[in-house]
């Protein structure tokens, strides 16, 4: 049976509310990371070695990729430390990937990962619906991947993200910054990335069919991040 898009995100009042209030919880537990590494840690706390993405493969797997520079205005909305934006191809695949993985040395109250909703969104599209799955990405390893269907006009977009932060896959937002204060508390360390996998799909593509493609390209992505964002 044909597998039907993700549910729209919905919501009432109470959760309305309880959204505002995590809102205001998290800006606090942000801004008090930011103190605490400017005041006790300094503006720059240590990360372990890494190698940088002017490093990193151009191919993975059957996956032939073509590296791009973002433009400046871009760069500076990201506040990355360093990244990595490229789009892939495969052989027999009618999808073109686009990875982006902006990579923090450390973060505070503005240099920070963010979810990239509001990017995706920028571009003029609109958000048909969303979706949290597992992938399954080594052996018996399987991690969380945020999902989301935009459409523009006839054109589709599955775009997928997490967060890498320190050892930790993560999808919400606000989980994230509790980590990230957390850390910045316990580990000296407010470093880590988001890897935004964005795949554009043709007309008669089923949902199914391009979560495949996109799962088998994380797959080869995977074993190669270690290297470029530290545990």
């Amino acid at each position: 049976a044909a597998r039907r898009p993700p549910a729209p995100d919905a919501g009432g009042d109470g959760s309305s509310v309880k959204a505002a209030l995590l809102a205001v919880f998290f800006c606090v537990v942000i801004s008090g990371s930011g103190v605490y590494q400017s005041r006790v840690l300094g503006k720059t706390p240590t990360s372990p070695p890494r190698k940088t993405f002017a490093a990193f493969p151009a191919n993975l797997g059957d996956w032939r990729g073509e590296r791009h520079y973002l433009p400046r205005k871009i760069l500076d909305a990201l506040w990355a430390d360093d990244y990595i934006s490229a789009s892939y191809r495969k052989k027999g695949v009618p999808n073109t990937v686009y990875l982006l993985i902006p990579f923090y040395e450390y973060q505070g109250t503005r240099h920070t990962a963010h979810a990239p909703q509001s990017c995706l969104l920028g571009g003029g599209y609109e958000i048909v619906g969303t979706d949290q799955r597992r992938v399954r990405v080594a052996g018996d390893t399987s991690i969380p991947l945020m999902s989301l269907l935009l459409a523009k006009g006839e054109q589709r977009l599955l775009a997928s993200y997490f967060f890498l932060q320190r050892g930790r896959v993560i999808t919400s937002p606000w989980l994230n910054k509790y980590y990230l204060l957390r850390d910045a508390l316990t580990r000296g360390r407010t470093d880590g990335a988001l890897v935004r996998i964005e795949l554009a799909m043709p007309p008669n593509q089923s949902i199914a069919e391009a979560e495949s493609v996109l799962d088998s390209f994380l797959r080869e992505l995977w074993p190669v991040l270690p290297d470029y964002i530290p545990d």
